[in-house]
């Protein structure tokens, strides 16, 4: 049996004074133990003594591993740090209740559901919104008699008024809710109703004014506002009532269609 005194000396000195050291996970004492064991059962190897400058792993012999079991600085758990303001961490502990980062394959709702719920939780900005649809019907009500003054009395700028409406709301409010819903479908359909009698007052002033007469553009604007204030006695007058109705009715249906496709696209 090999002398394991110096072994045991090092246990002592290890329960003394407690360092952390160990060896192969053990204490030196209990290592001095093992090796004691090993050798009363005929397990002990013989001893070779090492080759001149060379590694232990080389002439055969086990290495130790001697490892300092000094812990390091507790460093804070992450619950225990105290919550920071504002948007969640993707991975943090308080996204998992946020919308914004549910998967589609853990959120059970109906699509109707999730349609309602994008429109309540919208953070739009109602006035700015609201605004931004009053200069986009002015917007598209003036694209609308531009394209009468050019002479072609049509409905196709109804969903023009619908489109500058709808965008431009979405321009100023940065997002659509219920309430911007509610705006764009008001002011589009006022946008067509005053586009539509702005439209026909243009078309009234280029066909029945005197041929030839050379007239200022202040004038110009100034007559036919003048016949955009009393369109129906001039509509009368000149047998248009018919084609007023019309024109209103297609546009009104055509810009249906329009803002039916946006509001699908976008809450779809």
């Amino acid at each position: 049996m090999r002398d394991m005194s110096f072994l045991t000396k090092l246990g002592e000195e290890n329960e003394k004074n407690d360092s952390g050291s160990t060896i192969n996970g053990m204490t030196a004492s209990e290592y001095a133990n093992m090796l004691d064991q090993k050798a009363e059962m005929g397990e002990e190897e013989p001893f070779i003594p090492p080759k001149p400058g060379s590694s232990a792993a080389e002439n055969g012999l086990p290495t130790t591993t001697i490892e300092d079991m000094a812990a390091p600085p507790t460093a804070p758990h992450p619950s225990d740090e105290p919550e920071k303001q504002g948007a969640p961490k993707r991975y943090s502990g308080n996204s998992y209740g946020n919308t914004a980062y549910m998967s589609a394959a853990a959120d059970d709702r109906t699509l109707k559901e999730r349609r309602l719920a994008a429109l309540k939780e919208s953070s739009e900005g109602k006035i700015a919104g609201f605004i931004g649809a009053v200069l986009g019907a002015l917007l598209g009500m003036a694209i609308w008699a531009a394209i009468a003054w050019l002479g072609y009395l049509t409905w196709a700028g109804a969903p023009v008024v619908v489109l500058s409406v709808y965008f431009i709301y979405l321009m100023f409010a940065r997002d659509i809710g219920t309430s911007g819903i509610f705006v764009i479908l008001l002011l589009s359909i006022a946008g067509i109703f005053f586009g539509n009698r702005l439209c026909f007052a243009v078309s009234v002033f280029h066909e029945f004014s005197p041929a030839g007469a050379v007239i200022a553009v202040k004038d110009k604007l100034s007559e036919v506002w003048s016949i955009f204030r009393h369109l129906g006695e001039h509509l009368d007058k000149y047998g248009m009532q018919n084609k007023y109705g019309n024109n209103m009715l297609i546009g009104y249906f055509s810009a249906a269609i329009t803002a039916g496709i946006l509001f699908i696209r976008r809450f779809r």
